[in-house]
């Protein structure tokens, strides 16, 4: 690529390239992370969880335990908790070998309104946490039970990663001048920037609700990053002027 000549950035213009470039290291990590750990154990932990049978009824609970067990608490306190449009139920559970605490079952509607102070409830619990809760023949899972959903960490490690090379490529471009005026933050930089973000996260929830394998989730979205640059690239390329045309002559082939 050679250097452009038509418009060089400013020195201060070529110091924000750095912090770009920093940015592209934090995504770089941040995309490591999910897709080398976040991605596996969440992986590991529900098929582990899947796979688990239920206590023996005759051993003592431990917090360590690996299987399932039905173990009694006291409700100290439950009720909504509002967060904009959307809501969810929380309890306060107390009196157990251990898993006491604040415990987030998700969906108001399911326990809304039965749980009350002083209220004995029996929960599932599985390695030391707190998987449902059951009262007044209802039954509610909280948000520690394992879900089979590696869709989402897929779809945003593979946003970080590739968020983490365009702004690597634009830090560049600042830094050296070139394609300078070629790729700019409002035209190109920008919008892919949302676009990436906004998609990964729409790409990721249809996939779960659709229950695609979350193998596809990445070629998913590196396809559409790329043919959403190409598109941001092509519209910037000036028209080629159409000749005149000379009767009984052919237009030249394209």
């Amino acid at each position: 690529m050679s250097i452009d000549t038509k418009r060089r950035p400013s020195f201060w213009t070529r110091l924000v390239g750095l912090p770009l470039l920093a940015l592209s290291l934090f995504m770089a990590a941040g995309s490591a992370l999910t897709l080398a750990d976040w991605l596996p154990s969440d992986l590991e932990r529900y098929r582990s969880y899947a796979a688990t049978a239920a206590c023996p009824a005759d051993t003592t609970p431990r917090r360590a335990d690996d299987c399932l067990r039905q173990v009694p608490y006291t409700v100290e306190r439950a009720g909504r908790e509002s967060a904009g449009k959307s809501q969810t139920y929380r309890a306060v559970l107390k009196d157990g070998p251990f898993g006491n605490g604040e415990v987030d079952l998700g969906n108001p509607d399911t326990l809304a309104g039965w749980l009350s102070p002083g209220d004995r409830v029996t929960a599932t619990v599985w390695r030391g946490e707190v998987m449902a809760v059951a009262a007044h023949d209802r039954r509610q899972t909280t948000e520690n039970e394992p879900r089979d959903e590696p869709q989402m960490p897929a779809a945003l490690g593979t946003a970080a990663a590739l968020l983490a090379v365009l702004f690597l490529v634009y830090g560049g471009v600042l830094l050296t001048g070139l394609g300078y005026s070629r790729i700019t933050w409002k035209r190109h930089v920008w919008p892919l920037t949302g676009g990436l973000f906004a998609g990964s996260l729409i790409v990721g929830f249809v996939t779960v609700l659709l229950g695609v394998p979350w193998q596809i989730v990445p070629p998913v979205i590196v396809l559409g990053t790329a043919g959403a640059l190409r598109l941001f690239l092509r519209r910037d390329e000036p028209a080629v002027p159409r000749s005149r045309r000379i009767p009984g002559v052919p237009d030249p082939a394209r």
